[in-house]
């Protein structure tokens, strides 16, 4: 069971399941993330939850990526990494020196 995301977030599933639609859960991970969203990371939650209904991990990797695409033109996310993207209006937190 090596590789299952799902223990990091408990009580995910429950949350998402309250979400209108994919782009909304994907917004929601984002959220529990502090703003930061990782394809692979929100994929895994979505596929090893049950809540995306696809065949295989990757396929629901590429929904996912998709729909996040979709979110960076309408200015939801944008891209600061390579298969990472941050939610417009949040920062990162950076060390207090």
């Amino acid at each position: 069971k090596s590789g299952r995301q799902e223990s990091a977030l408990p009580d995910v599933k429950d949350v998402l399941l309250k979400q209108q639609n994919h782009k909304e859960r994907i917004k929601r991970i984002a959220e529990m993330c502090n703003g930061v969203l990782k394809i692979g990371f929100a994929a895994d939650i979505l596929y090893n939850n049950q809540i995306m209904m696809t065949k295989s991990r990757m396929q629901a990797y590429r929904i996912v990526y998709g729909l996040v695409l979709g979110m960076v033109e309408q200015g939801i996310f944008q891209k600061f990494a390579p298969g990472e993207f941050r939610l417009v209006g949040t920062q990162p937190k950076l060390p207090v020196n």
